[in-house]
This record gives structure tokens, sequence and C-alpha cells, in this order.
């Protein structure tokens, strides 16, 4: 009633007014979101779902993301170097959590490091660094809660709070860690890791014990099915690979001994059958895959009468249910189907066209395209470069991208726009993916543009 009064020249200015000041107050609070790389640390904690929560992927270690990467065209993205970024400081196997944030370990071969774990937006800024008591040399892992899990060199076990990177909880595994060191978080969220002291170590979400278990050898992975049941890739007191089945509350289900001397078997793959399939190092130069049912019986072995020549990774299982593998000390890529037969093998050519490339890490698309983590030796000692390369879930090459000189690649990583992340030993983390992305739906940028239109709907209502 007061405003009647005013000229219409003055109603207007203070309309005008009005409105400028909430525009002004919204994208202020939108310039914040969008400052932290599209993320808001109170986002983050309504959130727990991971993107990529631990080493290939998942408990079962498929290394297959649910996440269709078919327009992912090699493009360089961005790349982050630590401070004191030099060959031997290597950044370890990155996670990406809820809001795009990946996190990655970091690991100095030659001494100590000024980082133990670090944060990274997803525009490729530093969002935080921590210093714990050792160095983080394999991957973090998410808990299904949102809390990420690191286990160091010296045998720690941290609970860390990923907006700030806080220390929720420790646990003390005796002795320094010289082994895979490589958290497994079950579906329950227990946490398992095999440390030096040769026992599976099971503990609760809240840094209690909750089992321990002996085993002969601990350089290996656990793996956990989504029914609770753990396994374990180890070797027998006579050099004979096993394979370790434990129910969730640490009792024993079963084992079985592979007859093969001189043998061990590494980490295994589970199948959304329940299937597992492990690779059998015979000395140090031959490989057999082994596939077991969930009771331990053997379902069939590749190859049936003769072995792979050389050493190969534990498969990747592809959204057809077939299982991809390379060689660790070639420059292989083979696949066989779920039920052990042969479907194709390939060699990955070097920058020259020649044979001097090996091949460090593997993850899937659900769309079925292979990327691998490459280190191209062909320019001598020293001179190491390291590609990602993109293979169709028959083998054709797609593309490849150089990441940089080193001389190692981590383990890779796949968020939900279906960008790769990959960190290499000269302390660089890199992110490869489509050449233009489209940002997804954001709660945040939603409640800001719906505030807008509803003040400037409310303040002209009112004047």
């Amino acid at each position: 009633m007061y405003l009647t009064s005013f000229p219409i020249t003055m109603r207007s200015k203070m309309v005008i007014a009005g409105m400028v000041v909430i525009i002004s107050a919204s994208l202020l609070l939108g310039s914040v979101f969008m400052s932290q790389g599209w993320n808001s640390d109170v986002m983050e904690k309504g959130n727990n779902e991971a993107q990529w929560p631990m080493f290939q992927y998942n408990a079962r270690h498929t290394g297959l993301s649910p996440t269709d990467t078919s327009g992912n065209n090699g493009n360089l993205l961005w790349n982050y170097s630590l401070s004191d970024a030099q060959e031997g400081l290597e950044i370890s196997t990155p996670v990406v959590g809820p809001n795009g944030t990946i996190f990655a370990g970091v690991y100095y071969g030659q001494g100590d490091s000024n980082y133990s774990l670090i944060a990274v937006y997803p525009n490729g800024t530093l969002k935080w660094n921590v210093t714990l008591d050792g160095m983080v040399r394999h991957s973090p892992a998410f808990d299904p809660y949102g809390m990420l899990h690191v286990f160091t060199t010296n045998g720690s076990v941290y609970s860390i709070f990923p907006d700030n990177g806080t220390v929720g909880w420790r646990y003390q595994l005796p002795g320094l860690q010289l082994g895979d060191a490589t958290l497994t978080i079950g579906y329950d969220g227990t946490i398992y890791v095999i440390g030096d002291d040769r026992n599976i170590t099971a503990i609760n979400l809240d840094g209690t014990l909750k089992w321990k278990y002996p085993l002969i050898d601990y350089f290996t992975i656990p793996s956990v099915d989504s029914d609770g049941t753990v396994y374990i890739g180890t070797i027998s007191s006579d050099n004979k690979p096993m394979l370790y089945a434990l129910h969730s509350d640490g009792t024993l289900k079963w084992n079985k001994t592979i007859v093969l001397n001189d043998s061990e078997a590494h980490t295994p793959v589970i199948d959304d059958n329940g299937y597992i399939y492990v690779p059998v190092d015979v000395e140090g130069a031959l490989t057999y895959v082994y596939s077991f049912n969930p009771d331990g019986s053997v379902r069939w072995r590749y190859p049936s009468n003769d072995s792979l020549s050389g050493v190969y990774s534990s498969p990747c299982i592809g959204p057809n249910g077939n299982l991809y593998m390379y060689s660790v000390d070639s420059n292989s890529l083979l696949s066989i189907s779920s039920g052990g037969n042969f479907l194709w093998n390939i060699t990955v050519r070097d920058s020259s066209g020649g044979y001097d490339i090996s091949i460090g890490s593997m993850v899937i698309g659900i769309d079925g395209t292979i990327y691998v983590g490459a280190i191209d030796h062909s320019q001598g000692f020293g001179n190491e470069r390291v590609y990602l390369v993109s293979f169709s879930s028959a083998g054709q090459e797609k593309w490849r991208t150089l990441l940089g000189n080193a001389s190692s690649v981590s383990h890779l990583a796949i968020d939900s726009s279906g960008i790769v992340y990959a960190g290499t030993s000269n302390g660089t983390l890199y992110a490869v993916g489509p050449e233009s992305q489209v940002p997804e739906f954001h709660t945040e940028i939603f409640v800001m543009t719906f505030g807008i239109f509803f003040a400037m709907f409310f303040w002209r209502k009112r004047h």
C-alpha cells in the first residue's frame, strides 16, 4: 500500500535493485560450488556412493565400470603434478569419490616423501594433501558410508574424512609393510588387508579388530563376494598354489591346493555368477588360468593341456562376461570366454611399430571399451613413455594418448562421466576423457536456479 504513493520510476528502481541483490547473492552461492570443481563438502557428506571406490572398482575386483565410456576419445584433459614431482615419486592407484574428487596415495621408491595421500578436484586442482606415518603405496578404498581408508608402509590402516583429510581412526598392524598392502572393503563395510605378519586381518568400521586368519604368503589382495565369502590366492608351505575361501566371520569355508610345483596363485576375481578366476604363476615364467565354482570345485583350466608363456594379470570381466588379461612381462592382450574358451590374442606395438612395450594395468567400461596403461621402452632406458591405449571388446585399437615420460603406471580408475585416471612414476596424475564435457545434473545448481526464478516471481508479485 505504501508503495502506491511512490512514482512509477521509483518502484521500478526498487524492483530492479531487489532483483540485482537476489541474483548477486545466488551467483555468489553458485560460485562457491563451482570454485570447488563442481563439488561441495556439504553435498559430499550427503552422497556416499563413490564413483570408483577401490582397486579394480569393487570388492570382486572385476575392473568393470558401470559407466558407458564410448564417448571417451582420448583427449588429455589435465594433469596434476606434485610440487617435487620426479621419476620415482609414484602416484598410486586412484579412486574417485561421490562427487568426482580423485584420491591417490603417494609412494617414493628412493626414500621419504612429503606426501602420503592427495585429493584432487575433478578440474585437476589440489583439494588437500596429508602426511601420515608412512607412504601409501597402493589403492585407497571407500566404505559404503563414504569414509576413505588407506594402508601405509608403516602398517597403519587409517580411516580418513574425504572432505578435509582428517583422521577418523587408526588401526596398527605389526611391522613395516612390503607387500601389496591394498585394502579391500566388503559389501557390509568390513575392511580386509593382508600384511607382512602373514595374516589376513578383518577390521570393523569403527577401527576395531574383527578377526585374523593366518596365511603362508602375503603378496596378494583379498577379494570378497556379495555373500561375504572372502577369497585369497596364496601359496602352500611346499610351494604349491592355494585358494582359500573364508566365511565372513573368519572361519574356513574351504581351501584348494593346485598340484603345480614352484607356483603361486594371484588375486582372485569373481563374476556375477559367483565363479572365481585365478591366474597361477609357475616359476615366474608360465601362467595357467583356473576357474572355480563357489564350492571350491574346478570348472576349467586354461590352457587345458599347455600353459601361457609369461606371467599374466588377474582378469578383468567385461559386460559380456568374457575375461580380458594382459601379460605383465610382454605386450600381449588375451581374451577368453567365461567358459574357458579362447577368443582372441593381440600384440600391442610401441610408437615405432615395434614390440618394445609392456602393459601395466587394465579396466573396462560397461560399453565394452578396454583401457590399458602401457609403458613404451623403445627410446631406451630413462626415456620410457606412458600411454593410455583404448581397445574395442574385439581387440581393435581405437586410440592411444601419451601421458608423459615415466617408467611405470598405476592401475586405472573411471569416473561416472567416462574419464579415465592414471598415476605415474613421475609424480603426476592424468585425466583422459571426452573432448567436451557436459556437466552432470547437480542438485546445488538446480536449487540455485530454482531459487532465482522463485525469488524473482515472489518479488514481482509483492511489488
